[in-house]
């Protein structure tokens, strides 16, 4: 399957779209397109070739406590809020779940994320696990628990770079294996992206389908 990643349009959002969780299709359909156009979350789709929407991720800046980190990880992070990028939400249409579009939306916002910290500090990207599932996938690529029973999850943007550095390398070790993962797994292609099709085609602060 071909995916092109584009910006949500108001034409996009009213278009057919079932994750399987009806908070998450819920944001798609009523929240995403105005959040994007006021800055509040950026939410970008994936668009399969047949005009189809496959899936989609929101992202928006974020800020963790120097508290909030485990003891071990809070070596050199300063004692105020460590600037982040939350992944607030990630869904898959529920029939294409199992055909690695997660860990293709997972690399495209991470690209998104290497962008912004190109002009902006980020330390870490954040997520909101909406069920075990959803944690064990991000747990796969690299993502750590905070103490607690909290849903997020973070992940040092060095730790992405490393794997990205080092994708050739064997992925026995986690700073080596996050890239190499994310790319044998996506499985589908990143085309130019292409308008939109015409017409029809909370948990706080997100969160996600099963990928």
């Amino acid at each position: 399957m071909d995916l092109s990643l584009i910006p949500v349009t108001p034409s996009l959002s009213k278009s057919p779209f079932d994750c399987g969780n009806e908070e998450l299709n819920l944001f798609f359909r009523q929240f995403a397109a105005g959040n994007h156009r006021k800055n509040i979350a950026k939410t970008f789709v994936a668009l399969a070739d047949s005009g189809r929407i496959a899936g989609y991720f929101s992202l928006c800046a974020a800020g963790v406590a120097f508290e909030e980190f485990a003891t071990q990880h809070q070596k050199g992070l300063p004692r105020y809020p460590v600037p982040a990028v939350r992944i607030a939400r990630l869904a898959v249409a529920v029939d294409l779940h199992g055909q690695h579009i997660g860990a293709w939306l997972l690399k495209q916002a991470f690209d998104k994320i290497f962008t912004i910290a190109a002009s902006a500090g980020v330390y870490a990207v954040v997520v909101d696990a909406i069920d075990d599932k959803a944690k064990g996938f991000y747990k796969k690529y690299g993502f750590l628990e905070f103490p607690g029973s909290r849903p997020s999850l973070f992940l040092p943007l060095r730790t992405i770079e490393a794997g990205a550095r080092n994708r050739g390398k064997a992925q026995g070790r986690q700073s080596f294996g996050i890239w190499p993962l994310l790319t044998s797994s996506a499985r589908t292609s990143h085309r130019t992206p292409q308008a939109p099709p015409r017409g029809p085609a909370a948990r706080s602060p997100g969160g996600h389908s099963q990928p």
